[in-house]
C-alpha cells in the first residue's frame, strides 16, 4: 500500500449489500463478521458470487495473508510486517491435512497481544483505569504468558490478527451452519490453529462505561454457550484442547452465579462467625489472580527502573488490584444475573426458537444506546437489586445470624447501579494539570526564548527552513542545515506562537506557506524527505 504498482489504486473500498435474515428478522450482512471474512476470501480467489458490491477495478491477485481488525483497534509500527514474517517462517507455515480437514502443523492464524489504549479526559473513567491497569508497549515490562501457547503451542484467536487465506478457508469449509455461531473466533482458531504472538502488539480501546462492558460480556457468554454442539460432539473436528478451552469459557460464565449462591448459602446455613469466615474465603478467592500478578511484579523486569519508580509501580498495582476486587464484589450480583440471563436466553434460542442467535451490538452502539445516569443504570441492573433483597431475605427468614453479614453485601448490591454510574463517569477532572504561577512563568519564558530562536533564524536567507543550531562562542555561527524533525518542530512552534499571541494570524499563515513552498521543491526518495538538507 505504501508503494503501489504504477496505475494501481492504493486502497479498495469493499461494501456488502444487506440481505434479509428471517431468523433475526432484520436486514443485515450475511453471517456478520464471519461471513464478511469468508466472502472476502472468496472474492480474493476470484469468486464473484458474494454479497460484495461490484468494483470498478480488479482486486490484487495472489493475496496470501489478510489482517483483520476491529473498528477501535490500532496497529503499532511494523506490526503487520512482523506478523507476515513470522507466519512465513518455515516452522510456522500452515500444513493442512485434507483427510482430517484441520491444520495439523504450523499456524493459519497469528493473534497479537492486545493492550488497552492510554486515554484521558472524556475518553477515560475510573472503571476503565481499574480494569485496564497494565498498559504499555514494552514486552519486557509488560510480559505476557499464555498457558495454552507456552505448554501446548496452541493459542486462542480473539478476532484480531493475521491469517493465511487458503489454509483458513480450507479448514473452515463446510464446518459452520448458517445462523448458528456468534463467537466464531475461538472456533476458527481451533480448526485453523492459532498462535499467540506476545511481542507484537495491537492497541484497543477499553470501554469507559460499565454498561458497555456488561453488554460485551453478555454477548461473549451467549457466543460461548452457542458452541455446545462443537464441545459435545467428538466428530466435530475440534481438537480436544480447544474443546477444553470452550468448556473453560462456560465455567467462567458460571463463576459469578455460583459465587453468589455460595455466599447466600453461607449466610443462611452458618452462624455469624462461620458465615463471616466463609465470606472471607470467597473474597480471598477473588484476590488470587491479582496476588499472582503482584508477586510476579516484585522483581523489576527492566534494569532501567529506579527503586523509587519500581516500588511506586508496585504500590499502584496493589491499589488497582484491591480496587478491582472491590468492584467485582459490588458488581457480582449483576454479573450473576447477567450470566444467568445469557445462558437461559442462549439455551432457549439454541434448542427451542432457533431465532436471534446472531444478536450483536457493537461497543459504539452500546455506548450510544443508554445514558450514564443513575436511573438508567438502575433500569439496566435491576437484577442486582432483586438479588440484593432476596439474598438478605433468605437468611432473615431462616432466622440465621449470618444475616448480619448478608446485610452489608445486600447494601452494596442494591446500591451497585449507583456505584456503576459513578465509576463510569468521565475522568476529566482527574486529568486537570495544576501548575503553579512560578512554573507557568518559567515555562512561558522558555517558550518565548524558543520562539525567538525561530523568529531570528528562519528567514529567506535559509529558504524559510529552521537551521539546526546556533553557536554563540567562541564565535557566532549558524549551522546551515536542517532535518524533517527540525521542520516539524518549527511548524508547531508557529502555531503555538499564534496561540500565545506573539504573532498575528496572517504572519503565521505567511510563515507556514513559505516553509511548505520550500518543502514542495525539496528532493525526496519515494515521497519521503531525506534526513538532512542544506538550508
Amino acid at each position: 500500500a505504501r508503494y503501489p504498482s504504477e496505475g494501481a489504486p492504493r486502497f479498495y473500498i469493499l461494501h456488502r449489500r444487506r440481505l434479509f435474515n428471517a431468523a433475526q428478522g432484520a436486514w443485515m450482512g450475511w453471517e456478520r463478521k464471519r461471513g464478511k471474512l469468508h466472502e472476502l476470501d472468496l472474492l480474493l480467489r476470484g469468486d464473484s458470487d458474494t454479497t460484495f458490491l461490484p468494483l470498478d477495478v480488479p482486486l490484487p491477485e495472489n493475496v496470501v495473508h489478510v489482517m483483520t481488525l476491529d473498528a477501535d483497534t490500532r496497529t503499532t509500527r511494523d506490526a503487520v510486517a512482523t506478523l507476515v514474517g513470522k507466519l512465513c517462517h518455515p516452522l510456522n507455515r500452515p500444513h493442512f491435512d485434507a483427510s482430517k480437514r484441520v491444520v495439523t502443523a504450523g499456524y493459519a492464524i497469528l493473534q497479537p497481544r492486545i493492550t488497552a489504549s492510554l486515554t484521558s479526559g472524556d475518553d477515560a473513567s475510573f472503571f476503565q483505569r481499574v480494569f485496564s491497569a497494565n498498559r504499555g508497549l514494552d514486552p519486557y515490562v509488560f510480559a505476557v504468558s499464555d498457558l495454552y501457547q507456552d505448554v501446548f503451542g496452541d493459542g486462542s484467536f480473539t478476532g484480531k490478527g493475521l491469517y493465511h487465506v487458503d489454509a483458513f478457508e480450507a479448514a473452515l469449509q463446510g464446518r459452520i451452519e448458517e445462523n448458528t455461531i456468534l463467537s466464531h473466533d475461538l472456533l476458527e482458531g481451533a480448526l485453523a490453529r492459532a498462535a499467540l504472538v506476545t511481542d507484537v502488539e495491537l492497541v484497543e480501546d477499553y470501554p469507559t462505561r460499565y454498561s458497555v462492558d456488561a453488554s460485551r460480556h453478555h454477548r461473549w457468554a451467549r457466543g460461548d454457550w452457542q458452541l455446545l454442539g462443537f464441545m459435545l460432539d467428538p466428530r466435530s473436528g475440534v481438537p480436544a484442547l480447544s474443546r477444553w478451552k470452550m468448556i473453560d469459557n462456560l465455567r467462567r460464565s458460571l463463576t459469578p452465579i455460583f459465587w453468589v449462591m455460595a455466599a447466600i448459602a453461607g449466610w443462611t446455613l452458618l452462624p455469624f462467625t462461620q458465615a463471616a469466615q466463609w465470606q472471607a474465603l470467597l473474597i480471598l478467592s477473588l484476590f488470587m489472580a491479582p496476588t499472582f500478578d503482584i508477586v510476579n511484579a516484585i522483581l523489576p523486569k527492566s534494569g532501567d527502573q529506579t527503586p523509587r519508580g519500581h516500588f511506586s509501580a508496585l504500590a499502584r498495582d496493589v491499589a488497582f488490584g484491591t480496587a478491582m476486587v472491590a468492584l467485582k464484589i459490588v458488581l457480582m450480583a449483576h454479573n450473576a444475573w447477567m450470566m444467568g440471563d445469557a445462558i437461559v436466553r442462549t439455551l432457549y434460542r439454541l434448542f427451542v426458537s432457533r431465532q436471534n442467535l446472531l444478536e450483536w451490538r457493537t461497543a459504539s452502539q452500546a455506548h450510544k444506546a443508554g445514558d450514564n445516569d443513575v436511573g438508567s443504570y438502575y433500569g439496566m441492573m435491576y437484577g442486582a437489586v432483586i438479588i440484593g433483597f432476596v439474598g438478605l431475605a433468605i437468611p432473615v427468614l431462616a432466622d440465621s445470624t449470618g444475616a448480619f453479614v448478608a446485610f452489608f453485601f445486600a447494601l452494596f448490591w442494591i446500591g451497585s447501579p449507583a456505584i456503576a454510574s459513578w465509576i463510569s463517569r468521565s475522568a476529566e477532572t482527574e486529568d486537570r494539570l495544576r501548575i503553579s504561577q512560578a512554573d507557568i512563568h518559567t515555562l512561558r519564558t522558555v517558550a518565548r526564548r524558543t520562539w525567538h530562536y525561530f523568529e531570528s533564524f528562519v528567514t529567506a536567507e535559509h529558504h524559510h527552513l529552521p537551521p539546526d543550531n546556533f553557536q554563540e562562542s567562541p564565535a557566532p555561527v549558524v549551522a546551515p542545515r536542517t532535518s524533517p524533525t527540525n521542520i516539524g518542530v518549527y511548524l508547531l512552534s508557529v502555531v503555538s506562537a499564534r496561540d500565545f499571541g506573539w504573532i498575528s494570524l496572517s504572519d503565521a499563515i505567511t510563515r507556514i506557506d513559505a516553509t511548505m513552498a520550500t518543502i514542495e521543491g525539496m528532493p525526496r526518495e519515494r515521497g519521503h524527505l531525506f534526513n538532512w538538507y542544506d538550508t
